[in-house]
């Protein structure tokens, strides 16, 4: 029996591009939908005044446990993106720390400021 080399698809051929194109871009309009989808419950929710209804019931002993939860799998995942720049990863934090603090007391609002323009000075030298 005589192969015919010439049928013989190769990586390069338009029939396996265009199949490895059908997949991603299948993939993609999952992903997208899935996205949309939990935009407009989460806009649904908070538009409607359910979380506020919820929160008489759901107290920070229930919160703070189901975050930990969901979070400590992708502390690996932050690591990995942190270990290519810590100046980045440093900053990251400090904004979250300055950002969440800001409203409650502004002694921390100061030291904050004061840390993140030493981390810029350090940045520009």
């Amino acid at each position: 029996m005589t192969i015919n080399y010439t049928t013989v698809p190769t990586a390069t051929s338009s029939s396996v591009a265009a199949g490895a194109t059908a997949v991603w871009v299948g993939r993609m309009r999952e992903l997208q939908g899935g996205l949309l989808v939990a935009s407009l419950t989460q806009l649904l929710i908070g538009a409607s005044g359910l979380a506020s209804v919820l929160l008489r019931y759901i107290g920070p002993l229930t919160v703070a446990p189901t975050i930990t939860l969901v979070a400590l799998p992708l502390f690996n995942v932050a690591a990995g993106f942190a270990d290519k720049n810590w100046w980045i990863a440093f900053l990251y934090v400090q904004l979250s720390s300055l950002l969440t603090l800001q409203l409650f007391d502004t002694r921390w609002l100061i030291v904050m400021v004061i840390i993140i323009v030493a981390y810029l000075a350090r940045a520009v030298a």
